[in-house]
């Protein structure tokens, strides 16, 4: 783990898997080839090329060993922030007999490495462990209550190597639970540590762990967990001899603190929506319910928890072609086992997909919730650029790039995030339920500046064809100087012909003498991994400690195989 901390910033990166590369050195064959100096890639007002301060700079954390490994395509934070250990999925690893079953590891913050795997590897001897795509997403929580972190690892499409054809649970999903604490290794080929439990899915086709997120729900302040299964159908389970309900409304289910107990069970095996305390489900069909999650937490201003669910292909109710995919975000307040609507957030642009993903931050007491739109087809004139790369939109906030298509007026599929003011959202819901107490308040995308106020509602909209600006997103909050900043960070991993790019973007927040967000750095794909690259930048993003760790999953080896790499952007405050 020294070893991936060493000074590579100033030189070509080649740095391999952890895994399997931990005593042997570096195979110089197939390391991930940098182009030039990584903080080359970096531009903007905080990069270091361009400020004396030299507050960002870039370093390679790891890459992977194996061909169409993907890793980097989950990536997250353990522990007490500060001293948090990070966790990194490969979900297309494998083996003889059990392709992209999956892999994790936990870089721990005290040295090492703590190694996972899917798959009878990881204790299922039920199941043929091809495809399951273990460590897709994962989140951390004291599961049995003895006042250590444990890990929670997702297979979203668990059960892909039963019998094709019948289609009996396919893609059904399932999520392992590791009882902390972690220990790294003790060699170059680690005993796999095998799930003290696991949650199964119980809808065929469900994709049960393609989400989660770790938060208190229900209000009582300790942590609850939350996992989608965004394609599940309605029909009741797999265990019945109906052959499934298609129609991929999506679920999710809530496993409340207070049920903690019942999952660390002797049986170690239990169904999802049995061990669950609730279970949420829309009418609509094909929206996608559980694409997104994220929670927003109870302060002075919002009198319970709010669990935002993202529907990123909703469409209106018989309008389907001519709103197809304007997608949804579903607030729901969980009181006493008992779920309700508190409000929604509907798209009004077609195929925008709003909701795809969501955040939420927080700094001196205000919160934010930003939702994007990754196929959002801006409509702003940009400027031109002689420039081989990219040029600065300093009035939105992001890069115009060369590569910029136009269509009928359109830029198709660039992508766009909204910030909004929660607080200023809760006021206004407030004032419309004091009447009327039972209703939900539907907002319009395109209507919350009007409904708001222009300064709870900023925009922070794409500039390149197909870059998708959005696909990932989380905030960071710092303190420079004295003064808290909140930060948006983005992914765009389609920017540059699929080599993908990260901005940073700083947000008004009351007292930053600031009206608009403002570009603070962007990473480029093209000009860290080469402008042929394909490597998806951005495509998986998260806080740790102070840095900011970016998954770039189809990075290339120098051998031209598909293994996935990780890097992290560190600011020197």
């Amino acid at each position: 783990f020294e070893q991936l901390r060493s000074d590579v910033h100033d030189r070509i990166g080649t740095i391999s898997n952890p895994i399997t590369d931990r005593n042997s050195g570096v195979d110089k064959d197939k390391a991930i080839h940098h182009s030039g100096k990584l903080q080359d890639a970096i531009s903007g007002p905080e990069s270091e090329s361009e400020s004396e301060s030299g507050r960002v700079t870039v370093e390679v954390v790891g890459s992977g060993s194996e061909m169409h490994a993907f890793y980097g395509s989950s990536v997250g934070s353990v522990g007490i922030p500060g001293t948090e250990d990070l966790f990194v999925g490969s979900p297309g690893t494998g083996r003889t007999g059990g392709p992209q079953e999956g892999s994790a590891m936990l870089l721990l913050n005290k040295g090492g490495v703590k190694s996972f795997r899917g798959g009878a590897g990881g204790g299922d001897v039920d199941a043929f462990p091809s495809y399951e795509r273990f460590g897709h997403v994962s989140g951390a929580c004291d599961f049995n209550g003895d006042g250590v972190l444990d890990l929670v690892v997702c297979s979203p499409s668990f059960g892909a190597g039963r019998d094709l054809e019948a289609a009996r649970g396919n893609y059904s999903g399932r999520c392992d639970l590791f009882y902390g604490p972690f220990e790294a290794d003790a060699d170059s080929d680690p005993t796999t540590a095998v799930p003290d439990m696991s949650i199964y899915g119980d809808r065929e086709w469900g994709h049960f762990g393609h989400t989660l997120t770790v938060g208190d729900v229900d209000g009582d302040g300790m942590d609850d967990l939350v996992v989608s299964a965004p394609y599940a159908g309605s029909y009741p389970d797999i265990t019945t001899n109906d052959r499934g309900d298609l129609s991929s409304q999506g679920a999710v289910y809530v496993f409340l603190s207070a049920s903690f107990a019942t999952l660390a069970n002797p049986a170690k095996r239990v169904n999802a929506s049995v061990a669950a305390d609730v279970v949420i489900q829309e009418e609509a069909s094909f929206q996608w319910l559980g694409k997104s999650l994220a929670i927003i937490s109870k302060d002075d201003v919002v009198n319970s928890p709010v669990l935002l669910v993202g529907a990123p292909s909703y469409h209106p109710v018989n309008e389907q072609d001519a709103n197809s995919g304007v997608g949804r975000v579903y607030a729901y307040t969980v009181t006493s086992g008992k779920v309700a609507t508190a409000w929604t957030v509907t798209g009004c642009a077609h195929a925008s997909r709003t909701g795809h993903a969501i955040a939420v931050g927080s700094t001196d007491g205000m919160s934010y919730m930003a939702i994007s739109e990754p196929t959002y087809n801006a409509t702003k004139p940009l400027s031109t650029t002689t420039d081989t790369d990219t040029s600065t939109d300093t009035s939105t906030g992001t890069e115009v790039s060369s590569l910029t298509s136009m269509r009928n007026g359109k830029i198709l599929r660039s992508g766009r995030v909204m910030v909004f003011s929660t607080h200023a959202l809760v006021d206004y819901i407030a004032s419309q339920t004091q009447t009327t107490p039972t209703c939900t308040v539907d907002f319009k995308m395109c209507e919350m500046a009007s409904v708001l106020g222009q300064e709870a509602v900023q925009e922070v909209v794409g500039h390149e064809f197909d870059g998708r600006l959005g696909s990932a997103i989380t905030f960071q909050s710092t303190n420079l100087a004295g003064q808290n900043h909140l930060e948006l960070i983005i992914g765009e991993p389609q920017a540059g012909y699929g080599a993908g790019a990260v901005r940073s973007v700083s947000i008004p927040v009351p007292g930053s003498n600031q009206d608009k967000p403002k570009l603070k750095w962007v990473l480029s794909g093209r000009k860290l991994f080469g402008k042929n690259s394909k490597g998806r930048l951005g495509a998986a993003i998260s806080t740790h400690n102070d840095d900011i760790v970016i998954g770039a999953p189809f990075v290339s080896n120098e051998v031209g195989e598909e293994v996935g790499s990780v890097v992290k952007v560190s600011k020197k405050i």
